[in-house]
């Protein structure tokens, strides 16, 4: 899901945040314990621009000169010649190409010294939203909404793997 997780992350880390987990955060039966899983950012070009101390980790320089060089290339074409063979290969596939403009980055790159136990206390919970305002809205919220709110969303991330079981089960 795309929701900003990565932005929100290093926003918090521009303020002092202690990391505990990117992507999974497992907590406790009693809910006074976080634990993070391990793991990498997945950091695009303009995040990187933004915060000039994240450098990419791997060789991703030079695929991504050639993937800016074919996208201003198919922009600059005329429409027509998009229509037609390679040219019409290029457009279609430039989409994906511009998905591969990312690259990983180690929670210690962003965090220093504040990333290292993946262990916490759950003293604030953010829940990230996409809405169509372009507006950032922070608001407190009740115990039982916010519950609300992450079981639907939990919800929402499975659709794909329960229809999926489904469709088996009616097979067998």
């Amino acid at each position: 899901m795309k929701s900003g997780k990565s932005e929100a992350l290093l926003a918090f880390s521009q303020y002092g945040a202690t990391y505990v987990g990117g992507e999974w955060v497992l907590l406790s039966p009693d809910g006074n314990t976080m634990y993070g899983l391990p793991g990498t950012f997945r950091m695009w070009e303009w995040q990187r621009r933004n915060l000039s101390h994240l450098q990419p980790s791997g060789g991703n320089a030079g695929i991504f000169r050639l993937i800016r060089f074919l996208d201003a290339a198919q922009r600059a074409m005329p429409e027509a010649w998009l229509r037609f063979g390679p040219f019409k290969l290029l457009r279609d596939g430039m989409p994906a190409l511009r998905r591969q403009l990312n690259f990983r980055v180690e929670p210690k790159a962003v965090f220093g010294d504040r990333c290292g136990s993946l262990r916490g206390r759950p003293d604030k919970i953010f829940i990230g939203m996409v809405h169509s305002d372009e507006r950032i809205l922070i608001e407190r919220a009740e115990p039982a909404t916010v519950a609300d709110q992450l079981a639907c969303a939990m919800e929402f991330e499975l659709t794909a793997l329960m229809s999926h079981y489904r469709a088996s089960i009616r097979v067998s």
